[in-house]
Parts: structure tokens; sequence; C-alpha cells
């Protein structure tokens, strides 16, 4: 019951990400830049180039993310993850709907309403900060948190120049590869690790093999 709750509430999590995020956005962007809804999804370069520099861009940044992870110095940080999330059975439809939820509403809050006000620089920095990846006290989560930030600062040039399809895509893309690791992950877990169910059948069949001796 514990991981099914906490699975719900991760995805609860993300269905507000999808739409508190953008309405703060539009807020901030109508009193404080005088921008329309609509302008937010004004493309600024051909629906093709942001698709294709979406696309690739995302993938790459995607599978450096999981290879960065994967280093040994990361280990003990994906231990951390893993017992964080401990029993939560993702599938692949919750990883998408997680990354999309995500890659939309916090690119229209950080690319679409706040970069216009702090630039990309700061923007970049504030959202990696956000998620937690810039930790004085935790040097590999710091170190990974730099790489990332630079990500974003990519991230946030092809806002401005192509449109925040394009941001939105690559975000989204970088979460489905990381998520995707993550299920695998804890699912490799849940093989080492029996629950408590099957914890009990090893233990009830050790004892009819001990009464039978």
């Amino acid at each position: 019951m514990g991981s099914i709750s906490f699975k719900k509430r991760i995805l609860v999590l993300a269905l507000l990400t999808i739409t508190l995020m953008p309405l703060l956005g539009f807020l901030i962007a109508h009193f404080a830049l005088d921008k329309s809804v609509p302008d937010f999804f004004t493309l600024k370069a051909h629906l093709v180039f942001n698709l294709v520099f979406g696309i690739s861009t995302g993938l790459v940044f995607g599978y450096i993310a999981k290879f960065i992870v994967n280093l040994n110095f990361m280990s003990q940080v994906k231990r951390n993850y893993g017992s964080l999330f401990a029993g939560m059975k993702l599938n692949l439809l919750d990883v998408w709907l997680i990354s999309i939820c995500a890659g939309i509403g916090e690119e229209i809050l950080f690319r679409g309403a706040l970069q216009p006000l702090m630039g990309v620089w700061i923007t970049s920095l504030v959202f990696v900060a956000v998620h937690g990846y810039l930790n004085p006290w935790d040097w590999r989560i710091s170190i990974y948190g730099l790489i990332m930030t630079t990500f974003i600062v990519v991230v946030g040039f092809m806002a401005e120049h192509l449109g925040l399809l394009s941001a939105i895509i690559v975000h989204t893309l970088i979460d489905v590869i990381l998520l995707n690791q993550l299920k695998d992950y804890l699912a490799n877990q849940r093989r080492v690790v029996p629950d408590s169910t099957e914890d009990d059948m090893i233990l009830d069949q050790l004892d009819e093999n001990l009464s039978d001796t």
C-alpha cells in the first residue's frame, strides 16, 4: 500500500506541475512582461527546426546525463535516489507522463516567464538549484549539477532563438531517459531484494525443511 500511495503522490505532483506551473508562468508574464498566453508558443524558427534540434539535443543530453550517473563516483548518489523511490513500480507510461508534465510545466514557467526577466544564465542556475543538483555539502551531485547547468543554458538559448517547443522537447526527453533508467534500477533492486511476502515464503519453506529433518 505504501508504494502505491507514494506512486500516486508522484503522479499527482506531475499533474500539478503541468497545471500550476504554467498558470504561475502566465500570471508572471501577464503582469511583468505584458505577454499573452499565445506569445509563449510563438515559434521563432520553423517547426521542423524546433523538432529536429529539440529531439537530437534531448537525446544527446539525456544519454550524456545517463552516462554520468552510471560513473563509479556517482554510485552513492544513485543509491540515495534509489532508496528514496524504493518500492515504487514505475512503468513506461508513468515515465512518459511524468516527463511530459515536467517538460511542459517547468519550461513554461522557467523559460517562458522567468527567463525574460532574469536572463538565461541566472534562470538556468535557479532551475538546477531548485532541483537539488547544486549542493555545497555533496560534491558528487554538484558536479552533475554544473554539467546539467550547461545543458540548461543551451536549452535557454534554444527557447530564445527557436521557440519554447524545442526546450519542452529537450527537457521531456532528458527526463524520459533518466526516469527510465531509474525505473530499470528499481526493478533490478526488487529482483535482488525480495519483498516481505517473498521473504515470509522463504522463511516458511526453511521452517518446513528443518521440521522434516
